[in-house]
């Protein structure tokens, strides 16, 4: 007589049954971990500017810097529609400097689309304009 009862340390059966591989078989290595899905930034989206071929989300994000209470600082982040051809977000420094937060974003969306890509390319590695 068989025991089924698994042994300390196995892996319990999957629901559907065999071990676990992938059921039609088109998959030979095993799957990766995925990035967790949404915006790189939790600051408002500003705009959407295209350069080099992609297309780029910008987001306004709030710098804190305790040592100054008088001022409000933000920078923009720029976010390929495409993560595995450009390598992922990019940043200025803190650009936009303003007594206020509501100032911030009005600074902000003053910004012209062939400003905020040339802000983008000054944020980006130089073998990139190379290509």
């Amino acid at each position: 007589m068989m025991d089924d009862t698994p042994t300390h340390g196995a892996e319990p059966p999957r629901a559907g049954g065999g071990s676990g591989a992938d059921p039609g078989g088109s998959r030979s290595v095993p799957e990766e971990p995925r990035t967790p899905v949404g915006p790189p930034s939790d600051g408002p989206h500003l705009a959407t500017v295209s350069h080099l071929g992609h297309f780029w989300d910008v987001y306004i994000e709030i710098v804190d810097d305790p040592r100054r209470t008088d001022s409000v600082k933000g920078r923009l982040c720029f976010s390929p529609a495409d993560d595995t051809a450009t390598g992922g977000p990019v940043r200025t420094a803190p650009i936009l400097i303003e007594p206020s937060y509501q100032e911030v974003i009005h600074r902000a969306r003053s910004f012209e689309d062939h400003q905020l890509v040339g802000l983008l390319r000054s944020c980006l590695p130089d073998e990139d304009e190379e290509s």
